[in-house]
């Protein structure tokens, strides 16, 4: 279901117009101690529900400085932390891999989290998405933007492997990050989020690059899996995201039972970057009709 609302807000704003950089966050800062490592957190705090927000494969915890308050202003308390080899956090360790979802499990175990909406943005919509199919009891509602909910296998997986050419990884991260739209009208911000992107990947202590492998998924995602999803599900894509098009969004979209969808005009794969308020106006309205009972 494509809602109205967010339709005539995605048409109404000016998607070319240049968006103020995020300030400074004021909110606090934690480390979590998880099996062989840690986590950094930024925790906005608040009696409000939760949401955690799991950050891109491009960036870290930092890039959140547009959804954090506005999650605040909204009531709501806001979670964002960096995933091991980022920021804050422990560095992969391939030896003693740890999966991605028992450390964001522990995580909010530690921090007293009960029942709690997540959003993941690209790689960490994966992330989300293997979470939701084995905690979905935790969930209250699960956002996921540029991601086809982590299918693996299957057509959708298959169809998005087809469209990158062999050469994709050797480009730079904000040019398949970020839509020429936006680099063009924003060049601030294009700037700030290859800075943020940049820190994100060093450990400033010991001078290393922190990303030396990927943690492992505990399963493989098909579209049976997606379509066994029982928690309200919005996904949200960019006009001009070339990792997860349009068309891809709208097929994920169609597999899940209980699903809304927006692709948002002038975007890339990090809508929430791009286009913050859209971005924030859809994800609240979403979060406030599917409340905790």
């Amino acid at each position: 279901m494509k809602l109205a609302q967010h339709d005539a807000l995605n048409n109404a704003e000016d998607p070319y117009a240049p968006f103020a950089l995020p300030q400074a966050a004021k909110f606090d800062d934690g480390i979590v101690q998880v099996k062989n490592g840690h986590l950094w957190y930024r925790d906005t705090g608040g009696s409000g529900e939760t949401v955690v927000l799991l950050h891109a494969a491009a960036g870290s915890g930092l890039l959140w400085g547009y959804q954090l308050p506005a999650l605040a202003r909204a009531g709501y308390r806001a979670i964002a932390y960096s995933r091991r080899g980022y920021v804050g956090s422990s560095a992969v360790d391939a030896a003693q891999a740890v999966v991605a979802i028992d450390d964001l499990q522990a995580l909010v175990d530690a921090l007293g989290v009960g029942r709690f909406h997540l959003l993941g943005v690209a790689a960490g919509g994966g992330v989300a998405a293997e979470y939701a199919l084995h905690y979905p009891a935790q969930l209250l509602s699960l956002a996921v933007a540029g991601n086809p909910l982590g299918q693996t296998i299957g057509p959708i997986a298959e169809l998005q492997r087809r469209i990158r050419p062999a050469a994709w990884e050797a480009l730079p991260a904000w040019f398949r990050e970020l839509s020429g739209s936006y680099c063009a009208a924003c060049p601030e911000g294009l700037e700030k989020w290859i800075e943020l992107n940049a820190i994100s990947l060093v450990d400033p202590e010991h001078h290393r690059d922190l990303r030396r492998a990927h943690q492992p998924a505990r399963r493989r995602i098909g579209p049976e899996d997606v379509a066994a999803l029982k928690m309200p599900v919005l996904l949200l894509g960019g006009e001009a995201d070339v990792y997860s098009p349009p068309h891809i969004i709208r097929m994920t979209a169609a597999l899940v039972p209980h699903c809304e969808w927006m692709i948002a005009t002038a975007a890339g794969h990090s809508v929430y970057w791009e286009r913050p308020a859209l971005f924030n106006s859809v994800l609240i309205d979403f979060l406030g009709r599917h409340p905790g009972g």
